[in-house]
This record gives structure tokens, C-alpha cells and sequence, in this order.
């Protein structure tokens, strides 16, 4: 049985983005997910786009604009029973999903038992063949990411 995979797109004022991202983690091929929207007090009326296209998937407003960090652990704390999911994919209003992406990400999770994080490749969106990023490098003493092979 595959993991179930709890995914939570951080919005802000980004209706449009925020539609299309749904649409591609609607396409995705993995069968265990739930969605999940942090709206992060928008004011283009991302929240009713949303409950207008996508009527079963489950969006929740923050009281005002945390930040990411904050909006994120914001989310998370709605969620009644975080134990059911093996993992946590987190995405941007702006990204899209490749339909396998998130198999892959959990293979290689479920492959290496001493993995806790796994990141895809990412493309810009202008031009769309351009990589931002490979992956993440991590300093947890500094508590300090950065985009690998960037461009």
C-alpha cells in the first residue's frame, strides 16, 4: 500500500496561478492524496475561484498574511490527524506538477529509509525550459536553503 501524501498549496493573491496548480495536482497519477489550500488572507478572490472550480478541495484562510513559514505550520494545524499521511508535499501557488512527479518523490522517500526530505527538479515558468532548480542544498546549523544547479 502506498503512503498517503498530504499536499498544501500556500496562496496568496495569485488566483490564476493558484487555479492552474490545481489543475496539474488533479492530473497527478499518484492515487493517495489529499489537498489542501492555505489561503494566506488574500484579497483577489482567490478563496471563491477556488470553492467555484474545485468545490471538493478544501481551502482555509489564515486571519492575515503570515508569511510562508508561518501560513505552512498555519495549514498544518487544521489538519484534524496529520499521523494518517506518510508525507507532506508543500507547493507554492505558482507551481505545477508533473502527473508522475509525486510518485517518484515518494519512491525515492520510501527507498532510503534515512531520507526526510526529497525536492524535484523545477523549471521557470518564462521560459519553461530553463531549470531553476535541481534540488536543495540544506544547512540546518544555519538553518539556511539554497537552489542547486540553478540555470
Amino acid at each position: 500500500m502506498q503512503p498517503k501524501v498530504l499536499i498544501l498549496v500556500l496562496n496568496f493573491n495569485k488566483r490564476d496561478y493558484l487555479l492552474e496548480c490545481i489543475r496539474s495536482v488533479m492530473q497527478l497519477s499518484y492515487p493517495s492524496f489529499d489537498l489542501l489550500v492555505v489561503d494566506n488572507h488574500s484579497t483577489d478572490s482567490s478563496v471563491e475561484a477556488v470553492q467555484r472550480h474545485y468545490p471538493h478541495v478544501t481551502v482555509i484562510q489564515t486571519p492575515h498574511n503570515l508569511g510562508a513559514p508561518a501560513g505552512r505550520n498555519f495549514g498544518l494545524k487544521q489538519v484534524p490527524d496529520l499521523t494518517e499521511y506518510g508525507y507532506v508535499l508543500f507547493l507554492d501557488d505558482d507551481a505545477e506538477v508533473a502527473p508522475d512527479s509525486l510518485g517518484f518523490l515518494v519512491a525515492g522517500l520510501e527507498s532510503d529509509s534515512v531520507a526526510g526530505i526529497a525536492c524535484g527538479k523545477t523549471y521557470t515558468r518564462f521560459p519553461p525550459e530553463i531549470v531553476m532548480s535541481c534540488g536543495i542544498r540544506t544547512n540546518f546549523f544555519l538553518a539556511h536553503c539554497y537552489d542547486m544547479d540553478a540555470g
